[in-house]
Parts: structure tokens; C-alpha cells; sequence
């Protein structure tokens, strides 16, 4: 019964139910050829069993959850709905083509950058955060480091996310 205009949902872990896909890929590879995966901007290993884990910790584990989510949203003609979400050390922006709710996902890096964004349309050739974010092909050199999530209301008319680095560099909008 809103009459807001904008209505965001705040989320420890990202929506973007595209992120599916990234969780049945790790589940297939293990134990394949491709397990474990070397990131080729760290050489570091990592195995599909560890990976398979790390997403089915997302809404991505939870697929009636958000049926449930989106089953209400569209019963009920709400319109303006932006999901912010975190829990990755990684951050990326989809405007809604992927994760079917346009989405801003920015986790603090408290610890070093999981590159899931560079990972997912690098080494899973899944592109699920369409505006960008932290990735390789952002700036040369890359801006893995810290970043936080910008969030701009315009009026009725629109609504600007971005990622932006701390050296100030925006990474997605």
C-alpha cells in the first residue's frame, strides 16, 4: 500500500536471481577438468566445491524465496522496486535485465576483493551485473581495491546507483 515512489529492499547477500546459473556451473564442474579454476589475475586456486558454496550462500540457494519475492511484487503491480545488497567483498550493478529488480550490490572489503563479478563473466562467461562493477575490464590497471555503493534519488523520475572506488573512480552506473 506504498505510495512512495521508490521502494528499496536492503539485503545482506545479492538478489539477482541470474546468479543461479554461477551456483549450478560450480555443482556441475566439480571433480572435472575445470576444478579446480585458477583466476588468472591472482593464480589463485579456487576449487568448485568452495565456489558451489559460496554462492548457494546468496538468494541463489533460495530459488522459492524469490518466487515468492517476485510472485509478490507482480500480484500486487508494484512498480519501483531497487534491491541493495552486499556480502560479496565485491560489488556490480545490473538495471534490472538480469535480476529481473534492478539491483546495486556493493560489499564492504573487509577482506580481500573476491572478484565474483571479473570471475563470473571472466572465467564462467556469465555476465550478471550488466552495468559493470569491479571487473577486469574497468580501467587499466584494474581498481580491485575498496568501493562503495552511491545512491542518487532524482525525483519521481529516476534513481542513478553507482559503484564508486575509493580513489573516486566509478566503476558502474
Amino acid at each position: 500500500t506504498s505510495t512512495a515512489t521508490w521502494k528499496f529492499i536492503s539485503s545482506g547477500t545479492p538478489f539477482n536471481p541470474a546468479g543461479r546459473g554461477l551456483l549450478e556451473l560450480a555443482l556441475l564442474l566439480q571433480s572435472t577438468a575445470y576444478d579446480p579454476l585458477i583466476d588468472p589475475a591472482t593464480d589463485q586456486e579456487r576449487s568448485m566445491e568452495f565456489l558451489a558454496k559460496e554462492f548457494a550462500d546468496k538468494w541463489w540457494g533460495f530459488p522459492s524465496d524469490i518466487y515468492t519475492l517476485l510472485s509478490n511484487i507482480i500480484e500486487n503491480d508494484i512498480k519501483g522496486v531497487i534491491f541493495l545488497s552486499g556480502d560479496t567483498h565485491n560489488s556490480g550493478i545490473d538495471d534490472g535485465t538480469n535480476s529481473l529488480i534492478p539491483e546495486i550490490m556493493v560489499g564492504g572489503l573487509d577482506r580481500t576483493n573476491s572478484r565474483l563479478h571479473a570471475m563470473a563473466k571472466e572465467m564462467f562467461k556469465v555476465d550478471i551485473w550488466n552495468k559493470g562493477g569491479h571487473s577486469y575490464d574497468n580501467n587499466i590497471p584494474p581498481d580491485l581495491g575498496n568501493a562503495y555503493g552511491r545512491v542518487k534519488v532524482c525525483g519521481a523520475d529516476s534513481v542513478v546507483l553507482q559503484v564508486v572506488s575509493e580513489s573516486q573512480n566509478v566503476l558502474a552506473r
